[in-house]
């Protein structure tokens, strides 16, 4: 079972930011390059079962990020990376490419 699978998202991703985990507001949208492998990996991302995940990330601890797909026909869908696991919400590990493309988008956010 994949994340497209769970969610029925591929193809149809227009634009992925990371949102305020506060209020919902955008925050930064992912670079051009960025967002293409990001629509690319996500939907083949391997679902696991949110009490499995959660039991092997101790209850989900860890620094954690919330972000924003923007689908083409304008409907939108949060989803949570926890950095400490480079695990996500709906539930799947992040490969070791779109773990590092989540780090270095992020740090653009505060980058002058």
């Amino acid at each position: 079972l994949t994340l497209n699978d769970l969610l029925d998202i591929e193809g149809k991703i227009k634009i992925v930011r990371f949102i305020s985990g506060m209020d919902g507001s955008p925050l930064k949208d992912f670079t051009p390059e960025a967002n293409a492998v990001f629509i690319r990996e996500f939907p083949k991302l391997k679902y696991i079962p949110f009490d499995q995940l959660a039991k092997e990330t101790k209850q989900w601890v860890g620094d954690k990020y919330s972000l924003e797909i923007e689908m083409n026909d304008g409907s939108s869908r949060r989803i949570t990376y926890n950095a400490m696991f480079a695990a996500f919400h709906p539930s799947s590990y992040a490969t070791p490419e779109l773990a590092r493309l989540v780090e270095e988008q992020r740090k653009l956010i505060y980058a002058k």
